[in-house]
């Protein structure tokens, strides 16, 4: 019994504690231009300022482990859904356009959550709707697809979120 009993308590000591990185929650933001974001249920790309407004998404991280994580990268694509300009409904989603990767070196301790930008490139995304806008589409929505990067073994369950956002006027 005492030596099932040290066995096992050897083994536990054996295998290294690993910080879990998940994603919690995943938002979107708009800016008219002024530099502040706020929360975003929909995005009018000609609202705004000159030059329209901004649009980015927030991954909420959570380390589920038992030790500190000092660096994840989150990998993400973003795609739009096209509907043809003079017509009602939902249109169809175009394969993404963008995908991108960014390195979060916040400091995430065990049970803590950090709310992480995820930037989408704005000159990339109004150059992508105008060429579609000049072929008669309008675009109806975007998606963002979010993953935290896995190390080697680890599950890929919780990694990946994605998001969409309504676009247009209200």
């Amino acid at each position: 019994m005492k030596t099932a009993l040290l066995a096992a308590l050897l083994t536990a000591a054996a295998i290294p504690a690993r910080a879990e990185i998940a994603i919690a929650g995943l938002s979107w933001q708009t800016s008219s231009g002024k530099g502040a974001f706020g929360a975003a249920e929909r995005w009018d790309p000609a609202a705004g300022a000159k030059g329209g407004s901004r649009v980015r998404a927030v991954a909420t991280l959570e380390n589920r482990g038992a030790v500190s994580e000092g660096l994840c990268v989150l990998r993400y694509a973003v795609s739009v859904r096209f509907a043809r300009a003079k017509e009602t409904g939902e249109g169809a989603w175009a394969v993404p356009f963008l995908s991108e990767e960014t390195h979060v070196p916040l400091p995430i301790k065990p049970g803590q959550k950090k709310d992480v930008p995820v930037a989408v490139n704005r000159v990339a995304l109004e150059g992508y709707l105008r060429r579609f806008q000049r072929l008669g589409f309008r675009a109806d929505a975007l998606r963002i697809q979010v993953m935290v990067e896995p190390r080697a073994g680890e599950a890929l369950k919780d990694r990946v979120v994605e998001s969409t956002l309504p676009v247009g006027p209200k």
